[in-house]
């Protein structure tokens, strides 16, 4: 009897041990891709910087253009995490003639950095609902911006907007 007792449990382990799966074999990890701008600076700029800049600004410094429903707050958070991600955008540089060279001074990261930290105290401002913090958080977008087309885009663009232009619907 212990010879058939030992068969079965031998034949059941065998069963056992068949019915289970091994793990895969670990494929090799990939090497993520080299990152490659696909946009200018100035396209970043003009696309994303500057129309969510104005949200802030406008937000902040107009009573008629004031966050009054929870989809005006939304709105307004959006803004501010775009501008803080297109700070670190930035940081990475993009394809124009001179983006390259000037993503290689030394002070290009903490420029970059400084439209980082101004849209991430936005987005504070915005989650608190403080309308005073959104306006101490747009003079702080207004001082990053003002710093960096200092060195490096010397024309600087008019960084209030005319009302007549940016009030249209």
């Amino acid at each position: 009897m212990s010879f058939r007792f030992a068969s079965v449990a031998f034949a059941g382990a065998a069963l056992v041990s068949a019915c289970t799966t091994s793990p895969a074999p670990q494929a090799e990890p990939q090497q993520p891709a080299a990152y490659q701008p696909v946009v200018t600076l100035n396209e970043i700029m003009v696309g994303i910087v500057d129309p969510h800049s104005h949200e802030i600004w406008d937000a902040a410094g107009d009573p008629k253009k004031a966050p009054q429903t929870d989809e005006d707050w939304r709105n307004l958070r959006h803004a501010a995490i775009t501008l803080a991600a297109a700070g670190n955008l930035t940081t990475m540089s993009g394809n124009g003639p001179k983006d390259q060279v000037w993503r290689q001074q030394k002070d290009w990261s903490r420029l970059s950095q400084g439209v980082s930290n101004a849209g991430l105290a936005a987005a504070d401002a915005v989650r608190n609902r403080s309308v005073p913090a959104l306006s101490k958080a747009g003079d702080q977008l207004l001082q990053a911006c003002l710093d960096c087309h200092h060195e490096y885009k010397l024309d600087v663009p008019k960084i209030w907007a005319d009302k007549e232009i940016h009030s249209a619907p």
